[in-house]
């Protein structure tokens, strides 16, 4: 017999879509940093470049953190039964993440075709 945990069906369904959703995210984000780093140096574009991108994902990375555990502690001092509510606090942490992604992705390809149209020399 199959035992079925509230929040489940969402858990499987915000994980397919963030293992689609991860890659592009990436390549956006890589692409957004190489345009920037090229904007912003002259003469040292690829190290540029390189520590824009460790800047944004560290920076990134103690926003998510922060944005998944103040609503996962408020609920787990709101919930008794944490075993029962796994996939609750999962979804959120998905959720959170997800969205996170998106916003970024979106503002890091705008970012980037703007700098490309307007401030760097392509041809």
């Amino acid at each position: 017999e199959m035992v079925s945990y509230p929040g489940y069906g969402a858990y499987e369904a915000l994980t397919a879509v963030q293992m689609l959703a991860a890659p592009i995210y990436s390549v956006i984000l890589i692409m957004s940093c190489i345009t920037t780093g090229s904007v912003l140096s002259k003469k040292h574009k690829v190290l540029t470049t390189v520590a824009l991108y460790y800047g944004v994902t560290t920076a990134l990375s103690i926003v998510t953190s922060i944005l998944t555990a103040v609503p996962q502690i408020l609920l787990l001092t709101a919930v008794e039964n944490y075993e029962q509510n796994f996939y609750l606090y999962t979804n959120i942490s998905l959720g959170i993440n997800l969205g996170l992604q998106v916003l970024v992705a979106v503002g890091a390809y705008f970012l980037s075709t703007g700098l490309m149209k307007h401030k760097l020399n392509l041809s």
